[in-house]
């Protein structure tokens, strides 16, 4: 398995965002009547916002250092659910002892779990996913739609497994799926490997009978088994991988597909 770094750039580039965002949530909480004067409802929202914005963002951009390669669908999302969760938590239980320490007099009791934690528990996965759809169309409308290939291309892919490096060559490829700063390489007999390349940095190097279907894939023409017509002008691409693996193309690559079945308008 790839030694994935944690990734601080991606979430600190929010952070004058967050910075700005905890005192105007301050002004508004305070009108509000979430606090007694105008400074502690800045200084409680603002820890707030840093903690728990700061914390759903790290986990969006640490995906592939924070949850296991190996997992289905179904299990990342579950996971990602439990991480947001214990962000909420822990984001709420930051701002009492805050809150304790400069404006209320009386013991402080270690996670005593109130209505602040609930309600943070909630509202953290529902800005955390959604966090991560935002982010995902951002990065996709920054992509262009059509990239030149270069003179070069690669024949193999390095991808680490502990100490070791091994190369994947390309035709053994079904498809390639992005995964935020990385990629997974599938295999036509069903292995996945983790590689430390972007999916727009391996798509301007690959042969050309590798296109780009969607934002998050990159398939092995040669791969490709049937191609059915799908909702609103999408398609489905069906591969002769070992799972038989179904794609839907995004409109943006219509014209890739048509080109692919040599359909002419």
């Amino acid at each position: 398995m790839a030694k994935v770094k944690p990734n601080f750039a991606g979430p600190n580039s929010y952070l004058p965002t967050l910075l700005l965002m905890g005192p105007c949530l301050g002004v508004a909480g305070y009108f509000m009547g979430s606090a007694e004067n105008i400074g502690e409802a800045l200084v409680i929202h603002s820890v707030i916002t840093l903690s728990i914005g700061y914390g759903l963002l790290f986990i969006i951009f640490n995906k592939p250092w924070l949850l296991s390669t190996s997992w289905s669908k179904w299990q990342q999302t579950a996971g990602l659910a439990v991480l947001f969760i214990v962000v909420g938590v822990l984001g709420s239980e930051i701002e009492q002892v805050v809150r304790k320490l400069l404006f209320e007099q009386g013991p402080y009791q270690f996670f005593r779990l109130d209505g602040g934690h609930v309600f943070n528990a909630i509202l953290s996965p529902v800005l955390g996913f959604t966090f991560d759809r935002v982010l995902g169309e951002i990065d996709a409308k920054q992509e262009p739609a059509v990239v030149p290939k270069p003179k070069t291309v690669l024949q193999k892919i390095p991808v680490k497994k502990g100490e070791h490096t091994i190369f994947i060559q390309v035709e053994n490829l079904a498809y390639i799926e992005a995964s935020d700063m990385y990629a997974y390489l599938h295999l036509r007999d069903g292995q996945k490997h983790l590689c430390d390349y972007a999916l727009g940095f391996l798509e301007n190097r690959l042969p050309s009978t590798f296109a780009r279907i969607h934002r998050k894939y990159i398939v092995n023409q040669n791969q490709v088994a049937k191609i059915a017509p799908h909702l609103k002008g999408r398609y489905e691409l069906t591969l002769a991988d070992k799972q038989s693996t179904k794609l839907v193309s995004s409109n943006s690559y219509t014209q890739v597909i048509k080109a692919m079945i040599k359909i002419v308008d």
